[in-house]
């Protein structure tokens, strides 16, 4: 009596060729022709890994074993089933319940515990095999990746691979770049950058338009800024799947500045992780909330710590819209007792004080003077720093000098490894000078400069539109505190600067001084509160 089997063949990635798949099916209609066997159907996966069961016509074979038109599945070897232990366990069993069983047409096995003994030592061969493959690989890519040389898979949206097999700007797509990372700084929403690029004809690296989540990535992507990064994703799991929005430690990572050329500054690329970390919080806003919290991710209690939440409640037939301690609305008035605060008054408290501010001239000139006062006295207090590392970069320069002269003389290899350390450290006190220099910089801002990003500010504010109050208090609301009998809101202006200002005009402001242009507003509590409580 003739037995139904299916066929199944695959081959890897690492090993593109039709012909494996020809000899794979050959062998194994020769095995059903000798064993009375009748194939009913094939199921062919090309350049599919092994390692994983993300296969569409593996899936296919599993869900078609459920309907038992078939009692055997015929594999060339066991690795094309899978060389996954765990995987391959699990979906031997799946079939076993499902009346099918899996044989190795050039393995012959039969029922005997021996046989399963030594199919069972194949599957850790063959898992063995793989493992050790991925680690050679991953050699071969590590000494690229050293190299500052791409890997393999797309080079990044501005950037093509050079015949160094080194990344290169891409001239006619890296103004697409600059464009994305400036209109966030300036307060554009996705939709708005969307509908420009479409109109500039600009498609994705992979030719299509673009959406929300690659716009999103190429600003999450630190290579712009010329660092070279590899071996960030976490491996696969056990079943093979990979998440790439989780990272590996930063030991594994190699990351080497300077790497790749840059598209775009340090400082546009942190003011635009600035902008998009103040924006998660009203990204998470659910679209059916019945009440808008301008405030919200901004609030915090100044007893407990915790944030305030949006809170609706009925009193005497009336709605109140506040603003509630979350300790005190999840544990109750006797872990914290500070009360809940109107959100209407609060938000406009808010507005008004940023009004103020960035409607006020006068108040230029001393903002600026606070800024250039203090780092003009960072400048001071780090010159002696500065001497110091000098006279040590000498006293090694004259160390590695003698040294060449004494290996010159007398040819002698022993005095190499010490001349490799003197100019290793060497680089690093340069290094350091470099950047206390960098962070010590007199900085100067003008009143000029600050008017153009107050304009911007005003155009927000005027509108008043919801999604522009929203991004004009992410940039220069950076805390609102809460007490018993007062409201503390801090005002960042460095940052709503470096975020606002057109075409970098701002980007050389040191963050390091962030706090010289914080300004503080304070209302009574009783102000703030319902008039009919």
């Amino acid at each position: 009596m003739s037995q139904f089997a299916v066929a199944y063949a695959r081959y890897s990635s690492d090993n593109q060729r039709d012909e494996s798949i020809d000899a794979q099916l050959r062998a194994i209609h020769e095995y059903a022709d000798k064993n009375g066997i009748i194939i009913i159907r094939e199921y062919i996966d090309r350049a599919k890994s092994g390692t994983n069961d993300d296969r569409e016509n593996f899936q296919r074979m599993l869900y078609d074993s459920k309907f038992q038109e078939f009692s055997m599945l015929l594999v060339h070897k066991l690795d094309r089933f899978a060389r996954n232990r765990h995987q391959s366990a699990i979906h031997r069993n799946e079939l076993k319940q499902n009346g099918v069983r899996v044989i190795s047409v050039l393995e012959a096995f039969d029922d005997s515990p021996e046989s399963d003994l030594l199919e069972g030592f194949l599957e850790t061969l063959n898992d063995y095999y793989s493992k050790n493959l991925s680690r050679e690989v991953m050699k071969g890519l590590k000494e690229n990746a050293l190299a500052c040389k791409h890997t393999g898979g797309w080079a990044p949206l501005g950037y093509r691979v050079g015949a160094d097999k080194r990344l290169e700007i891409n001239p006619d797509e890296a103004p697409y770049v600059k464009f994305i990372f400036r209109s966030i700084a300036e307060g554009w929403t996705y939709s708005e950058i969307i509908e420009e690029l479409n109109k500039m004809g600009a498609k994705t690296r992979t030719g299509k338009e673009f959406g929300k989540n690659s716009i999103y990535s190429i600003l999450r992507n630190e290579k712009y800024t010329g660092v070279y990064m590899f071996n960030q994703s976490t491996s696969k799991d056990i079943r093979g799947k990979r998440n790439s929005h989780t990272k590996k430690d930063a030991a594994d990572i190699i990351r080497i500045e300077g790497g790749v050329p840059a598209i775009i500054d340090k400082e546009l690329f942190e003011a635009v992780q600035v902008v998009l970390d103040n924006r998660r919080p009203l990204d998470r806003t659910k679209p059916f909330a019945k009440e808008v919290y301008l405030l919200s991710g901004k609030v915090y209690c100044a007893k407990c710590g915790n944030t305030y939440c949006g809170n609706r409640m009925y009193k005497n037939n009336k709605l109140y819209v506040k603003y509630k301690c979350n300790t005190r609305s999840n544990k109750g008035s006797r872990c914290c007792d500070n009360k809940d605060i109107n959100r209407d008054s609060l938000e406009r408290f808010v507005l008004n004080l940023l009004s103020e501010v960035i409607f006020d001239k006068d108040r230029i000139p001393a903002v600026i003077e606070q800024y250039n006062t203090l780092v003009r006295e960072n400048s001071d207090s780090g010159k002696e720093e500065q001497k110091s590392l000098k006279r040590r970069i000498k006293e090694v320069e004259r160390k590695i000098s003698n040294l060449v002269a004494v290996i010159e003389e007398s040819g002698s290899m022993a005095l190499v490894a010490q001349l490799n350390a003197k100019e290793k450290e060497q680089a690093l006190l340069v290094q350091q000078l470099n950047e206390m220099e960098r962070k010590n910089e007199q900085i100067q801002i003008s009143s000029e400069q600050i008017e153009r990003v107050f304009k911007r500010a005003k155009f927000m504010l005027a509108e008043g539109e919801l999604p522009k109050l929203r991004h004009l208090i992410n940039l220069f609301v950076e805390r609102i505190e809460i007490s018993e009998d007062c409201v503390s809101v801090k005002l960042n202006m460095l940052s709503g600067f470096q975020a606002s200002a057109r075409k970098g005009e701002l980007a050389h402001l040191n963050r390091t001084y962030r706090d010289a242009l914080a300004i503080t507003g304070v209302a009574d509590r009783a102000d703030l509160s319902d008039d009919d409580e």
